[in-house]
């Protein structure tokens, strides 16, 4: 009689752990689960910040051409501006040293490293020197 009901519980006990481990294994599977999906989305994030990069880099690449264009549209304004004022002050004046002044005030500002002015100083060093 013992050893029948010592069986038995031993059946039961065995039972019992077979459910745990069916339920542990389900929580894996779950586990694992989720971490795919997970997983899943930050790769939808990453390639969203893919597209997005090279989208940053298209505009700043734009930009930059916009900048070029900028500083050699302000360089020709700014010489033609210094050009009409000293065919002004020579057409005035037939003094070369207010010329070579403003060869002077140039070769300071191409001292300064401002790329306007390096481009006019060489227009104008062309022109008269």
């Amino acid at each position: 009689m013992r050893t029948r009901k010592k069986k038995k519980k031993k059946k039961k006990k065995r039972r019992k752990r077979r459910g745990g481990r069916r339920k542990k294994s389900r929580r894996k599977v779950q586990s694992l689960l989720q971490q795919m999906m997970q997983l899943a989305e930050h790769e939808h994030k990453l390639i969203e910040m893919n597209s997005n990069s090279e989208k940053l880099q298209q505009t700043y690449n734009e930009l930059l051409e916009f900048k070029m264009v900028f500083l050699k549209m302000h360089t020709l304004a700014f010489c033609s501006g210094v050009l009409d004022s000293l065919e002004v002050e020579l057409k005035a004046s037939k003094d070369f040293s207010k010329l070579y002044a403003g060869i002077a005030i140039l070769w300071l500002h191409l001292s300064l490293n401002q790329p306007s002015v390096v481009y006019c100083f060489f227009f104008f060093s062309d022109l008269f020197l």
